[in-house]
């Protein structure tokens, strides 16, 4: 079960609970919970499964070729949208991306980010709203804080000119590949930890 609704068992209103569901989960996330839930949350979501599907839909992310996509293919916004971007998001377009977060919760599970010295800490700190699960990294001659990578990444590659680290301390990340080509920063992967040093 996920940490997200490990307390689930002491709420009583449904609404509630179909308010953490929505926003706890995608729907492949979604169903292995329904697999691996207890007999009366899985009696209680199929017997409300059309209010649920009404008021709560679990989001299958929308693929798009640009921010401008999504104002196309999502009209009106909805209150939450998951997207996959089929682009590299570099700073003006991460820019674009907080505009249209301004009026929807935007999800994007799997992302690439190109970071520069100056957009790196930016970057990190909005993408870590965006809740991604798989994250390429770009470097373009910049440099890395580990300790803002976003706490929901499972799986994580780094690419290009990385120039130095901070935020040395051990990250606990499934996946990890790195194919970074500047040698003033050294990453040792231990396993499924990697551990910043100079």
């Amino acid at each position: 079960m996920s940490d997200r609704v490990q307390g689930i068992g002491k709420i009583k209103s449904k609404y509630l609970i179909f308010d953490i569901l929505s926003y706890s989960f995608l729907r492949d996330q979604a169903v292995e919970y329904l697999f691996t839930s207890s007999t009366i949350y899985r009696s209680l979501l199929l017997k409300n499964l059309q209010l649920l599907s009404f008021t709560h839909p679990l989001l299958i992310p929308l693929k798009v070729w640009s921010p401008f996509d999504i104002l196309v293919q999502a009209r009106p916004l909805p209150p939450s949208l998951a997207i996959e971007p089929q682009f590299i998001i570099t700073h003006n377009i991460r820019i674009e991306l907080e505009n249209i977060s301004k009026y929807t919760t935007l999800i994007m599970p799997k992302m690439q980010v190109q970071v520069t010295e100056k957009s790196m800490v930016r970057t990190l700190q909005v993408i870590s709203k965006w809740r991604p699960v798989k994250l390429t990294i770009i470097f373009e001659h910049s440099g890395m804080d580990f300790s803002l990578l976003p706490q929901s990444i499972k799986s994580l590659i780094l690419k290009g000119s990385l120039t130095s680290c901070k935020g040395m301390q051990a990250i606990n990340i499934p996946k990890l590949k790195i194919s970074t080509n500047d040698n003033k920063c050294m990453i040792e992967a231990l396993g499924k930890y990697i551990i910043p040093t100079k």
